[in-house]
């Protein structure tokens, strides 16, 4: 029985001595009068300005190098969840925006073809039939080719590049 009590001992002797590293994670590390970089695990005196103090025992930066402002802060996770959320209706947003964009200039390309070729077969002099409401055929005269020939012009004028 004396030899597993010497075990027992010695695992908990071997746990307490893996354990004390964590222990050294909450270090204190400033500056001293000197500029000599002071690690403890204690907190500096009291003497040491909060701007030479260079880490606190929660492993966290501190002073004007920590790069910290009021915009730092930490915010809680309700609010990083809320402008995640929002960052990705914008995103999403943008993204169907640029859709519909394209959508439309594919659109407007396709009309703006439509026209040249309707506004080249009338410059042609070939002769254009066309049917009235009746579905009777007639062929376009010369003033109806002009007309034609002007509102076609006017319209690309204004929505083709």
């Amino acid at each position: 029985m004396r030899r597993g009590g010497a075990i027992l001992a010695a695992v908990g002797f071997f746990g307490a001595a893996l354990g004390l590293p964590a222990c050294a994670w909450a270090q204190w590390m400033w500056k001293d009068d000197q500029g000599h970089t002071v690690i403890s695990d204690q907190p500096p005196p009291t003497s040491v300005p909060q701007a030479r103090i260079l880490r606190t025992p929660t492993n966290r930066p501190v002073g004007p190098s920590a790069g910290d402002s009021d915009a730092d802060k930490t915010k809680s996770l309700a609010d990083q969840d809320l402008e995640f959320k929002k960052r990705q209706k914008e995103l999403a947003d943008a993204s169907k925006k640029q859709q519909d964009d394209a959508a439309k200039d594919q659109a407007n390309q396709q009309r703006c073809a439509s026209l040249r070729n309707n506004l080249t077969a009338l410059q042609s002099g070939q002769r254009i039939a066309r049917t009235d409401d009746q579905g009777n055929r007639y062929f376009v005269d010369d003033a109806q080719r002009q007309a034609d020939t002007q509102k076609i012009q006017s319209d690309m004028a204004a929505n083709c590049k």
